[in-house]
């Protein structure tokens, strides 16, 4: 269909690559998941960075990069039309002065990048307005947040991912609205969730089942414990999934 599409407006060539080949292509220059201790190029002190020790760029630190003191004339220089584009934009690339990381009044956030307005987090990229989390993307107005990506005004979430207004949640998927819900996926409005998925406005309901607050916690308990029991509990989410997606 792509193809008969592209012959009605123009001539377009088969790619040479397959879609997730071709997005790598595209994002490759983009560097968010890898820091690399390094020197600046302009006062040799030791920092933090996204580009490796072996790239030749002209690479300082965000106090070096505001300094007034740099003159664009200095790597400015005229377009020779005998020579290729990207080749001379390459080397005027590697010329223009480019910070370590990208950050923006962050407090005790040395190993984060494109991050801003965050306090006491580590090696997060792409978020702001956190607090105390680690290891994400795309996280938004977090607090206490660990090893999850694209939540939003979350707190005490662990391995969440798309989450948005969830608190104390565990393994929690595309939900929203709900709180102390573990190993689910979907849920809007739920509280105290396990092993659920699409759910909206549910409490104590286990593998989409209501119990008892007694029988609840009974059954939760079975999982908690053991690095043993998680993988469990992942593994009957993991075939939930699969069922509720067939």
């Amino acid at each position: 269909m792509d193809f008969s599409f592209g012959d009605q407006v123009v001539s377009i060539p088969e790619p040479e690559n397959c879609p997730d080949c071709r997005a790598q292509l595209r994002t490759m220059h983009r560097n968010e998941s890898h820091l690399y201790q390094r020197k600046s190029t302009k006062s040799g002190k030791q920092l933090i960075s996204i580009y490796n020790p072996d790239c030749d760029w002209n690479i300082v630190n965000k106090e070096e990069w505001h300094t007034d003191q740099w003159d664009a004339l200095d790597y400015g220089r005229d377009f020779d039309f005998n020579r290729p584009f990207f080749e001379q934009f390459l080397s005027l690339s590697r010329a223009v002065p480019r910070m370590a990381l990208i950050t923006v009044a962050n407090e005790n956030c040395p190993y984060t990048t494109g991050t801003a307005y965050s306090k006491n987090c580590h090696l997060i990229n792409s978020s702001e307005y956190c607090e105390d989390c680690y290891y994400g993307k795309l996280l938004q107005k977090c607090r206490d947040t660990i090893d999850s990506s694209y939540c939003y005004d979350s707190e005490r979430c662990y391995e969440c991912f798309s989450v948005r207004n969830c608190f104390n949640c565990v393994h929690v998927y595309y939900s929203q609205n709900s709180s102390d819900c573990w190993f689910s996926e979907n849920l809007k409005n739920c509280r105290n969730c396990f092993l659920c998925t699409d759910l909206d406005g549910k409490e104590y309901y286990f593998m989409n089942q209501p119990l008892s607050k007694e029988e609840f916690e009974k059954r939760v308990s079975e999982f908690k414990g053991s690095h043993q029991n998680f993988e469990r509990a992942k593994q009957i989410l993991k075939d939930l999934r699969k069922k509720t997606n067939s």
